[in-house]
């Protein structure tokens, strides 16, 4: 029998049922699942891809991992952390109407987002004849990021049902990035050679560049799949087992796309 990865998948395909996928590797015995369920805001965006106009969704994801890792005389190293991320997107399309000979449409989306990342991390090492020290690091980065993008495109309609042509996209991406650290060390049992320390850092930077552009070959309705993901829930999970040389590692997360609302839809006429 081969070692290799084994992949079970359980599909359900009915309508607002979740589809999981469960991977099991046999070497390492790491152990990965996803779930997937379409959530109900799907009727917003299926009246989006039929009309155009305006739409705007919000992506949400949390996370959290723990590691644990034991290296022999440096000690024992425990690592926990966590995250949160926060997105919005407007979408406004300008659907042409169906006619032959050349036609042109063009789309402009703009958003803000906001990601959170704590991490910790523990050392306790031991030192011959004086006793242990214990040493304590946390990071957080937290960062603002701004979203613009229009894309414009020209081509023809191949049936009434079916357009294609070619597209140039712009994007803008600024961001701001704020980075604190704080580490703290003590002995157990107290040493006055030793003495308790702690130190701190701020950092922060702005991008102000983020500038992009995209030129594709494409048809309409791939566009707009991509401009609006599928509103849906999923929860991951990832579990590496202290085997051999391996360490303890869990991470799990949670993330969700949604249509909060629907706009009063309205063909446009070019």
């Amino acid at each position: 029998m081969l070692n290799e990865s084994v992949l079970m998948t359980d599909t359900v395909t009915q309508k607002g049922k979740w589809d999981t996928k469960l991977k099991v590797d046999r070497d390492s015995k790491k152990i990965g699942f996803n779930a997937e369920k379409p959530n109900q805001t799907q009727s917003i965006r299926d009246e989006w891809l039929k009309r155009g106009g305006k739409v705007s969704y919000i992506s949400v994801m949390l996370n959290g991992v723990f590691l644990s890792m034991d290296m022999g005389k440096l000690g024992k190293l425990n690592g926990y952390g966590g995250g949160y991320s926060f997105y919005v997107n407007n979408i406004n399309l300008k659907i042409p109407e169906y006619k032959a000979g050349q036609s042109s449409w063009n789309s402009l989306n703009w958003g803000y987002g906001f990601d959170f990342v704590g991490n910790g991390l523990s050392n306790s090492l031991p030192l011959a004849g004086v006793g242990t020290m214990e040493m304590k690091t946390t990071i957080i980065n937290m960062m603002f990021t701004g979203n613009v993008g229009w894309t414009w495109a020209l081509g023809k309609f191949i049936d009434e049902g079916n357009w294609k042509g070619i597209a140039l996209t712009l994007k803008y991406r600024p961001s701001i990035n704020l980075t604190m650290t704080g580490t703290s060390t003590s002995m157990k049992p107290a040493n006055s050679m030793i003495p308790d320390g702690t130190s701190s850092d701020v950092s922060g930077k702005l991008n102000a560049g983020g500038f992009g552009f995209d030129i594709d070959f494409t048809s309409l309705s791939a566009t707009m799949n991509q401009l609006a993901p599928k509103p849906k829930s999923k929860i991951s999970f990832f579990m590496l087992p202290p085997v051999g040389s391996n360490p303890l590692y869990i991470s799990i997360s949670y993330g969700l796309v949604f249509y909060p609302r629907a706009y009063t839809y309205k063909r446009i006429r070019l």
